[in-house]
C-alpha cells in the first residue's frame, strides 16, 4: 500500500504544481507530454500490481473510478478448504489463470487475459465459514477500464457454471 499512496502522491503533486505554472507558453508546451506520461505511468503501475493479492483494496475500492467493479456472494455447503482447492482447479477451466493464493485467509486472485472487450479482469475470492456453510465473497474487476461491457458478469456466471459442472458426478 506504501507503493501505492507513493505513485499516487508523485501523480497528485506534478497534476498541482503543473497547474501553477505562470507562463501559458509553458503551459501549452509541457500539457500534452505531461498527460501522457501520466496515463503511461498509470497503466505501467497498474500492470505492475495486478497480479498480488496484497493490492486487492486498490483495484475493487469504492475511489478506484478507473474499474469497473462486479460484487456478489452465494453460500455453499462445501466447506471451505474443500472449496478452496475445488476453485484452484476450476477457474482455470473457466479461462482463468490463479496467479495468488492466500491459503490462511481463504483468499484467490485469478486473471482474466486481455479480449477485444476488456483489458483483462482481476477475479477475487474470499471464502468465509459460516458454521456448516462457506460464504463465497467474489469481486471482478476491470483493470484500467470504467465500463466493463457485462464481462464482470459473464466472468462470476462462467465460474460458478464450470464449478457446479464440477460438482456434478
Amino acid at each position: 500500500m506504501k507503493l501505492v499512496r507513493m505513485v499516487l502522491c508523485v501523480m497528485v503533486i506534478v497534476a498541482v504544481s503543473f497547474l501553477f505554472i505562470g507562463s501559458e507558453r509553458i503551459w501549452s508546451a509541457y500539457f500534452f507530454p505531461l498527460m501522457i506520461g501520466l496515463i503511461v505511468l498509470v497503466f505501467v503501475f497498474n500492470a505492475a500490481v495486478r497480479k498480488s493479492l496484497r493490492f486487492k483494496s486498490y483495484f475493487t475500492g469504492r475511489l478506484n473510478f478507473l474499474t469497473s467493479k462486479y460484487r456478489g456472494e452465494i453460500k455453499s455447503e462445501i466447506p471451505a478448504n474443500l472449496l478452496l482447492e475445488k476453485l484452484k482447479e476450476v477457474l482455470p477451466a473457466a479461462g482463468f489463470k490463479v496467479v495468488d493464493v492466500n491459503e490462511r485467509n481463504r483468499e484467490l486472485l485469478a486473471v482474466s487475459g486481455f479480449s477485444l472487450r476488456s483489458w483483462g479482469e482481476n477475479i477475487y475470492i474470499t471464502l468465509v465459514p459460516e458454521g456448516k456453510h462457506t460464504m463465497v465473497r467474489f469481486v471482478s474487476a476491470t483493470v484500467l477500464q470504467v465500463c466493463s461491457w457485462g464481462k464482470n458478469e459473464e466472468n462470476i456466471r462462467l465460474l460458478f457454471e464450470k464449478l457446479d459442472d464440477s460438482l456434478i458426478i
